[in-house]
């Protein structure tokens, strides 16, 4: 009885080490499958697992269940050394045989291939450092979900559904290197919570957002500087960003402004300071003060391609959250509202990046106002720069000098609506430098291609030469039985590695 009591404890220590060692491999075959089967294009083209229901997007998951496991172990071993590249596999494998967590990200990058298909939205792409340092601008209300990375060239696209022109705070990122997620390796990528449903959206598609309320009085005026609370000399900005708000199951109208400074001495941009507020309405109520706090919960899942999160743990935004709406000044009267960009004035000033600051030059003696990053895209309703209120006409350039526009004092104060262009000497040599530079970069294009031309067609003559010699070595060798050609099939054969060589080294360039 003993002896089978032994062989019984054996076989069963044997069984458990064999089904561990089967376990631990379920981790292993995700890398084996992600080499048999690298992804090619990590893309939305994934038709056959596009998600057309939102709502049976996420399910329970199933306890581990060892023969089904065990059995598409083994039928993935055998597609490994039988079955070509194929990507309705390889998404099966990658949805259904990694692990569990893997099929979020998945879902994610489904969900986004259907809404971007039959919905509306707003693309922008930036750095993974500039939506991390810069969230505020790039993404107001939700920040940025993704931590930071020891990886070069890293890139971030944010989807933003709209609403009419109107966007919602239904929103996606996908992280990836390359030229374009469709182009490049997708590393990552994050859903919000909100989702609409067509019903939603239809009821607010014709809601119009609230008017602009100036924010002069919470900063005060020391001479020609705008100061803040502590009387330290600042740059101040406003974003107005009415967005159709979902939080929960509640959907509403969401009118807000983030205002936000730096200190002018702090001349690399790198601290900012920046405050929320809005009001909301529903359809048939009237306006109410808006509770920020939601804010800080907006993002549902920041995944890597392996599953694993991507959220981050440590802020490193520039932007610090900071008291300043409820701080009134005595002292506003003397401080202006520019509105230097609004979708309502065809012409404010465009290409409006976060990544490249604005300068705000006076006239009178060129001397820089202002200087303050702006809101990376055209989303907001209005974009308004605070300046002492001096009555100098300004010069608005970009970082990189270029003039982009020039308004009047009159136009600044609301006195006069005329948007005054560059004076005519100004045009003259804007349009001159522009068309140089069209001409130069013409001209660069065209010797560029011609070169490529030139190469393709080098190369072309080196490979048909080699062809040539290969042919005629071919006959060579077939005929020299005597081995009078032996020398001759020497120098052919140098001549080859010669050709092959040049051909390389243009490969190479």
């Amino acid at each position: 009885m003993k002896q089978n009591d032994n062989r019984n404890a054996d076989f069963e220590r044997l069984l458990k080490s064999k089904m561990d060692e089967l376990a631990s491999s379920v981790d292993c075959f995700d890398k084996i499958s992600g080499k048999a089967f690298p992804e090619k294009k990590a893309d939305f083209s994934d038709d056959e697992y596009t998600v057309c229901d939102l709502e049976n997007v996420t399910g329970r998951k199933k306890g581990f269940r060892f023969l089904p496991v065990a059995a598409l172990l083994a039928a993935a071993a055998v597609c490994i050394c039988m079955i070509p590249d194929n990507s309705g596999f390889r998404d099966f494998v990658y949805s259904h045989i990694g692990k569990s967590e893997k099929k979020v990200y998945r879902e994610i990058i489904n969900e986004i291939n259907y809404e971007f298909e039959n919905y509306s939205y707003s693309t922008y792409d930036c750095s993974l450092e500039e939506f991390i340092s810069r969230d505020v601008l790039v993404s107001p209300l939700l920040g940025c979900p993704f931590e930071e990375k020891d990886i070069d060239d890293v890139k971030v696209r944010i989807y933003t559904k709209l609403c009419g022109e109107i966007p919602t705070n239904q929103v996606y990122a996908v992280e990836y290197t390359g030229h374009s997620p469709e182009a490049g390796n997708i590393i990552a990528a994050a859903d919000s919570k909100a989702k609409f449903t067509d019903e939603e959206l239809e009821e607010y598609s014709n809601f119009s957002y609230a008017d602009f309320e100036s924010s002069a009085g919470c900063f005060s005026l020391d001479g020609d500087y705008i100061t803040d609370s502590s009387g330290t000399p600042i740059t101040a900005a406003e974003i107005v960003y009415p967005c159709i708000f979902k939080y929960q199951d509640e959907v509403i109208m969401l009118n807000s402004q983030i205002l936000y400074y730096h200190p002018t001495e702090d001349t690399d941009n790198n601290e900012y300071f920046y405050d929320i507020k809005g009001t909301y309405q529903q359809k048939g109520y009237s306006p109410k003060k808006f509770d920020t706090s939601v804010l800080g919960s907006l993002w549902n899942n920041a995944v890597y391609f392996n599953g694993t999160s991507a959220m981050a743990e440590t802020d490193l935004s520039v932007f610090t959250k900071t008291d300043i709406y409820s701080i009134y000044s005595d002292d506003s009267s003397d401080i202006m509202a520019a509105a230097l960009y609004s979708k309502n004035d065809k012409n404010s000033v465009t290409w409006l990046s976060a990544d490249s600051p604005v300068q705000i030059i006076s006239k009178e003696d060129n001397s820089l106002i202002a200087e303050i990053l702006p809101h990376s895209e055209k989303l907001l309703n209005m974009w308004v720069v605070y300046l002492p209120d001096t009555g100098e006409d300004i010069l608005i350039k970009s970082a990189s000098g270029k003039i982009n526009t020039s308004r009047t004092y009159e136009s600044l104060t609301g006195k006069d609506s005329e948007m005054v262009q560059s004076t005519e000497s100004e045009i003259a040599e804007l349009e001159q430098m522009a068309s140089i530079a069209a001409e130069i970069e013409k001209n660069a294009q065209e010797a560029q291609n011609a070169e490529k031309d030139r190469q393709e067609a080098v190369k072309q003559e080196l490979n048909n030469y080699i062809s040539e010699l290969q042919d005629k070595l071919s006959e060579l060798e077939k005929d020299n039985e005597d081995g009078n050609a032996d020398e001759t099939i020497k120098e052919i054969q140098t001549a080859i590695e010669s050709v092959q060589a040049e051909l390389n080294e243009l490969e190479n360039k």
